[in-house]
C-alpha cells in the first residue's frame, strides 16, 4: 500500500460511522398475583402460597371491598370443626362455594392476615342465598389475628337486619372461652364466643349439645344456660329466638 492509500485510509477510518441496531425492548413484567382477598373484585374460592386456599365475599359490602372467611357453621348438624378465631387454630372441614359445610382457615394463614373488622354473617340453608342477618364490629385499626378483641358496632347496608341479644345488646367483643357468672356455665369452651360486654359471654355459633348448662341445638345458641341471652339471639329487634340455630360464617377484612 502506498503512502498514499494509507493515509486515504486513515482518513476513512476516522469518518467512519458505527451503527448499532436498538436492543429489544424488554418485555413488562407481569403484575403480581393477587393474594388475600383485599386484592380481589369477585367472590369466590382462591388459593394462593400466603392464604392457602379461602373464600372472598365481595358482596356484603361491595363498596367497601371483599371480606375474608376464616371459620364457618355451614353444618349445624356436624361437628367438624372447634370454630377458633386464632394464629393457633387447627385447619378443619371442607370449604364449598355456597358455605353448606363446616370449614376453618388454619392458625398460620389465620396469622399472616391483618384486619380491622369482622363480621358474622348468619343463614338459613346455603349462602348467600338465605341470608337472615349479620352482627359486625370496627376494631379502628388493622392488627394481626388475635384470640380476642373489642370493637364498636359496624352498619352494614344491604345486609339485613342486625342481630343481636334479646334484640338490643349488639355483639361488642369476640373472645377464645368465656366469662360468665357464676352458677350459669357448664362448661368453659376453647371455642371463639360472641360477648355483648367486655367480660360476659353470650353466644356461640358452633354444634355442642350441653344440656341445660349448654346449647341444645345446632347453630346459632346461647352457651349460658339463660344466664346471658337466654338463646335470644333476634335480628330486626326482635326479642326472640329468631335466630336461634341458624348457620353463620365469621368474615374479616
Amino acid at each position: 500500500m502506498t503512502e498514499h492509500e494509507a493515509d486515504l485510509s486513515r482518513r476513512l477510518s476516522l469518518l467512519e460511522v458505527r451503527f448499532t441496531p436498538p436492543s429489544a425492548p424488554s418485555p413488562l413484567a407481569p403484575p403480581p398475583p393477587a393474594t388475600g382477598c383485599k386484592d380481589r373484585s369477585s367472590s369466590g374460592i382462591f388459593s394462593d402460597t400466603k392464604y392457602g386456599t379461602y373464600f372472598c365475599d365481595c358482596d356484603i359490602d361491595p363498596s367497601n371491598g371483599c371480606w375474608m372467611l376464616l371459620t364457618v357453621n355451614g353444618d349445624t348438624s356436624s361437628q367438624a370443626c372447634d370454630f377458633l378465631v386464632s394464629s393457633n387454630a387447627s385447619g378443619c372441614g371442607s370449604l364449598k362455594a355456597d358455605l353448606t359445610a363446616d370449614w376453618q382457615m388454619e392458625g398460620k394463614y389465620q396469622a399472616a392476615l391483618s384486619w380491622s373488622q369482622a363480621v358474622v354473617v348468619t343463614y338459613s340453608s346455603s349462602y348467600p342465598g338465605s341470608k337472615t342477618g349479620y352482627m359486625a364490629l370496627d376494631f379502628g385499626s388493622e392488627a394481626s389475628t388475635q384470640e380476642t378483641r373489642k370493637g364498636t358496632p359496624l352498619s352494614i347496608s344491604g345486609t339485613g337486619d342486625v342481630v343481636a341479644c334479646e334484640g338490643d345488646r349488639k355483639w361488642l367483643q369476640y373472645s377464645k372461652g368465656h366469662t360468665c357468672p357464676s352458677g350459669c356455665c357448664g362448661s368453659v369452651m376453647s371455642s371463639t364466643v360472641f360477648n355483648v360486654g367486655s367480660t360476659v359471654f353470650n353466644g356461640d355459633y358452633y354444634d355442642l349439645f350441653l344440656g341445660s348448662r349448654g346449647p341444645d341445638s345446632g347453630g346459632m345458641d346461647d352457651l349460658t344456660g339463660g344466664c346471658g341471652c337466654g338463646n335470644r339471639w333476634g335480628s330486626g329487634g326482635s326479642s326472640s329466638e329468631n335466630r336461634k340455630g341458624d348457620k353463620s360464617a365469621f368474615f374479616v377484612r
